[in-house]
């Protein structure tokens, strides 16, 4: 089968996934299970590619392995993708898998961004439908429905003036400045919460939504997908 690569649209990101979680899974035509889920594009060559992930908060490292390569040159080893695959393994095992599409994510677990309330207007943003949040790891993992065409506008901040605190406040802010419009499209973002997270002062991160929701992620807890209130 022919490797599809997808990248981050309306059409290429609802044609990966219909659902908001860490993992959602359908079946294909011979009852195999079809999974779509955030991972981290770790490598390829000639043999292969390899994608790991986390089910949720802090639990085990689960690594795919794939006899398909991927253009490196499109997707930089490393970072975070959307991935689509079947596989005949149980859920949240590793193992081998047939990838049937790689997109390009928001962020693409890079670090959010270090700013301060005064150097964004208090953090201001346009409303933003923040359909679920959850962290696997070290990443934080969003799924949102926003304008198409947000990709240049959406921002994950991180609060200056709360580094090396026991709480550090992360801030999502969209700022298309009536730029876009029209068509809303499904967005999949990931960030590296790492610098902060790792962190022995660290007790818990707090993300403020662009409706000024906050939600509280604490350390050494459970973390399932998160609904923030709207």
């Amino acid at each position: 089968m022919k490797l599809k690569t997808f990248f981050l649209s309306l059409v290429g990101i609802i044609a990966l996934t219909t659902a908001f979680s860490s993992c959602n899974s359908e079946s294909d035509d011979n009852g195999n299970s079809i999974y779509t889920i955030i991972a981290t594009f770790e490598k390829s060559n000639a043999q292969g590619s390899v994608f790991t992930y986390r089910k949720e908060g802090d639990e085990p490292l689960i690594t795919l392995t794939s006899t398909q390569s991927i253009k490196t040159d499109m997707f930089k080893e490393g970072t975070r993708v959307l991935l689509q695959f079947v596989t005949n393994i149980p859920p949240y095992t590793s193992g081998p898998i047939q990838v049937l599409g790689v997109a390009k994510i928001i962020g693409s677990g890079e670090q959010a961004t270090i700013s301060t309330a005064e150097a964004t207007n208090d953090w201001h943003s346009d409303a933003v439908d923040i359909r679920t949040l959850w962290r696997t790891g070290t990443y934080l993992d969003i799924a949102f429905i926003a304008p198409v065409g947000v990709t240049d506008y959406f921002k994950f901040y991180l609060d200056e003036a709360t580094i090396g605190t026991s709480s550090p406040e992360f801030h999502i802010v969209l700022s298309q400045g009536g730029n876009i419009g029209g068509q809303q499209g499904l967005y999949y973002a990931s960030y590296s919460i790492a610098n902060v997270w790792d962190n022995p002062e660290t007790d818990e991160i707090k993300i403020i939504l662009p409706n000024k929701t906050i939600t509280t992620i604490k350390k050494n807890s459970t973390i399932k997908p998160i609904t923030p209130e709207q």
